[in-house]
């Protein structure tokens, strides 16, 4: 209680109070910004690629329906279900790259100002409820500096924690200002409600805040006494009607409360055991961040006698005593450890959770609760007697902070270029967890992606030593045998592929091809429609079936694809395509039009200037040829046909 004497007790304490607010306003946004600015020179990694580069829900606003009712999957899997409702990431994407592009440090950087802003709205929440601007101040730099945070401040895709955060704290905020006379307005309660939906349709962990808030209305507000109970029901019964309309409003647009039980196999038994041990694991890393990955391999607990759920237990013991020793000690800091379990408990239950059960992002928003208990623990330390008459022994405390401070903001930088490129990543990835199939599935696929074909080949079938049953091992090495023309040996992988998985939408395309190869069009038209029908907005699936009836002689419903892809994305392979059949058709003119289409939407569209090139050349226009011709040849890495036809009709105009 002195501490909040000494900051709120006397009215010369609350104008200094005031005063000093820019300067921490100040510090805390310096915090949030200067160990994250490295990640401005960072790419788009992982999910990146799929929910930014190849989302077509972000090219124009003709699909802010879906996005707003469906999951975050669902422009690519139509057919698959998936349990992650969260339309306000893809709508702070689709505003984004409107304006911006795909520029991937504009994404970044709304990371970094968003950790930023929880940093502001953390202090001004704390000192309201610990009425202390040390332990607010304390609360928010410690959780600024912890590197626990770094996966959901540094990978774009983590956004949904960041926008969590936000808008969870403006609604405790506001709800906090429903019993303060002096800051309630009529606006108040619907801001609060705003501020929780928001908070709702960013991350599924916001439906615990009604318990929350309920809970702190009734054990832990210092009115709790002479706050009627009326009063109380009105203050928080607008977030249970809300939570109410959003869990209505998910099952409406997703068909269930949770579409898809990732692990339906796992006993109810086991993932009770199961989630004590992640228990352990969570509070393990809070206390201690070492050894801190992206990818951390999950072994479900099949026995209480395991060393790892013994630690979990040990650690939940732990928490009761301390809470009980609080309560009547300083009653907020035992809410801050409420906060931190009921806010961690949706990602606790491995049946739901996705491939990643354990991840650190998830404990952007619990660890406030942790961070509050730190700050209140060492504030009370600081205000000792004993500790208060020996100044060496502060200087020593203030040195120590410090230093730990450094080191922690070291780490943060340090550890942000893991999220620099998707090989880097990956790499880092293999590197901890050299078992993993999936990690080295995903590292082979970046290799491919920069044309190093042996090493991601070599990944693949690591995979696969790793799990023989990977899918996605499978189905890149039968898309590899496709283009090498042994489409027996791809056929063989990609049905095996499809059998332990059918959906996988890949696989059928690359089913397809292979069976195409080998003169089956009707089954390949088949596997085409199939990977379709699995994937509705996959536009490169279009292009696929347009260029299949193409090489067939089907021009218009080649044309009708390659149009279905148009749709969905603009690209230059529709551009390109549309461009090829006019040629078919003998219409320069209107394949003149598609290529410089296509070349305007990609200068690196190499394909596109060769056959300007191709086109100008015989209609005399040489400078035109030439020109056009120069463009191709700056960014073909020698696979295009076309170069060395256009250089040919170039000279032999020049010839004449």
């Amino acid at each position: 209680m002195k501490e909040k004497e000494k900051d709120t007790g006397a009215p010369g304490a609350a104008r200094a109070s005031r005063s000093r607010e820019p300067l921490l306003f100040a510090m805390l946004i310096l915090l949030g910004v200067l160990p994250y600015l490295n990640t401005l020179g960072s790419s788009f990694v992982y999910d990146d690629d799929f929910q930014v580069l190849q989302n077509p829900y972000l090219r124009n606003f003709h699909h802010l329906k879906q996005v707003l009712t469906s999951s975050v999957w669902s422009f690519r899997y139509t057919k698959i279900p998936t349990n992650y409702y969260r339309p306000l990431m893809q709508v702070q994407y689709l505003l984004l790259y409107q304006i911006y592009g795909p520029l991937a440090y504009v994404f970044h950087l709304s990371n970094v100002l968003l950790n930023a802003l929880f940093l502001v709205l953390l202090f001004a929440v704390t000192r309201r409820l610990f009425r202390s601007d040390s332990i607010a101040f304390l609360s928010a730099a410690l959780f600024a500096l912890h590197p626990i945070h770094t996966e959901a401040v540094a990978w774009v895709a983590a956004v949904s924690d960041l926008q969590l955060g936000v808008f969870l704290l403006l609604s405790f905020w506001f709800f906090l200002n429903l019993g303060d006379a002096e800051r309630k307005r009529w606006w108040t309660a619907p801001m609060m409600c705003v501020c929780f939906a928001l908070a709702l349709l960013s991350k599924e962990p916001a439906i615990a805040f009604p318990v929350i808030a309920t809970a702190y209305l009734h054990f832990f507000a210092d009115d709790r006494a002479s706050t009627p109970l009326g009063e109380k029901v009105q203050r928080y019964a607008p977030l249970w009607i809300a939570g109410a309309v959003y869990l209505g409003a998910r099952i409406t647009f997703m068909g269930s409360l949770v579409p898809r039980l990732q692990r339906p196999r796992l006993p109810w038994g086991q993932a009770i055991l199961s989630s004590v041990t992640l228990t352990g694991d969570y509070l393990t890393k809070l206390v201690c961040p070492t050894r801190l990955s992206a990818l951390y391999s999950f072994v479900p607990t099949t026995s209480w006698r395991d060393p790892a759920f013994l630690a979990g237990t040990g650690w939940i013991v732990g928490a009761i005593f301390l809470f009980y020793l609080l309560w009547k000690k300083n009653r907020m800091a035992a809410f801050a450890i409420v906060w931190l379990p009921l806010l961690l408990a949706p990602a606790l239950n491995a049946r739901w959770m996705s491939a990643n059960v354990f991840a650190e992002r998830y404990l952007y928003v619990p660890s406030v609760g942790f961070c509050w208990m730190v700050a209140a623990g060492l504030c009370a330390l600081w205000n000792m007697e004993s500790v208060k008459k020996r100044t060496w022994l502060r200087i020593g405390f203030s040195g120590a902070g410090v230093i730990l401070a450094c080191l922690m903001a070291e780490r943060i930088v340090k550890r942000n270029a893991d999220w620099h490129d998707e090989l880097t990543f990956f790499r880092i990835i293999v590197e901890q967890n050299p078992n993993n199939a999936t990690a080295h599935s995903d590292l082979g696929a970046a290799y491919w992606n920069v044309s190093r074909t042996e090493e991601a080949l070599k990944e693949w079938n690591i995979a696969l030593q790793c799990d023989p049953n990977n899918i996605f091992a499978m189905g890149n090495l039968g898309r590899v045998a496709v283009v090498q023309g042994r489409f027996d040996d791809a056929e063989a992988l990609l049905r095996k592929a499809l059998k332990i998985d059918s959906k996988h939408s890949e696989a059928h395309l690359g089913l397809a091809e292979a069976l195409a190869g080998q003169g089956q069009d009707a089954e390949a038209e088949r596997e085409f429609r199939a990977a379709i029908d699995i994937s509705a907005y996959d536009w490169d699936a279009y292009n696929q079936l347009a260029n299949f009836y193409a090489t067939r002689g089907r021009i218009r419903e080649a044309e009708e694809e390659y149009r279905q892809s148009a749709q969905i994305m603009l690209n230059s392979d529709v551009l390109d395509g549309l461009g090829d059949l006019a040629l078919q058709r003998n219409d320069m003119t209107e394949a003149e039009k598609y290529f410089r289409e296509a070349a305007e939407f990609d200068s690196y569209d190499h394909h596109a200037h060769y056959e300007l090139s191709l086109i100008y050349a015989k209609s005399g226009r040489l400078a035109d040829a030439e020109r056009e011709y120069q463009l191709g040849d700056k960014v073909d890495v020698g696979t295009d046909p076309l170069a060395k036809q256009a250089k040919s009709e170039i000279e032999r105009q020049r010839g004449r």
